[in-house]
């Protein structure tokens, strides 16, 4: 009798293990994109040469995500023009820049 118990005490033991260990993966989930929305309010159409026009921009994050890093990019699809940030620096088309400024 007590061989008995003895193994059904192991098999009980066995399936636990196996239950247990089977949830298990060894991929960790890494999740590396985040959602986030733009939202841009409306530009003027027509800009006289030497106007500065102003374009904002505000990014609305999804959650707050530890070390997030979030960059901008730009393509002029039409005319002639600089795009600035709001301390004076020029963006080039098509490079990427970080944005660090959490208002």
């Amino acid at each position: 009798m007590k061989k008995i118990l003895n193994t059904i005490w192991v098999m009980g033991v066995l399936t636990l293990a196996v239950f247990c260990l089977s949830a298990c993966d060894r991929d960790l989930d890494v999740q590396q994109s985040y959602p986030f929305t733009v939202e841009t309010m409306p530009v003027q159409k027509d800009i006289i040469r030497g106007q500065t026009a102003e374009i904002r921009c505000t990014l609305r994050r999804g959650g707050e995500f530890a070390d997030t890093r979030y960059t901008i990019r730009y393509f002029q699809s039409d005319g002639k023009g600089l795009l600035r940030n709001d301390n004076g620096m020029v963006f080039k088309p098509n490079d990427r820049y970080h944005l660090t400024k959490i208002i």
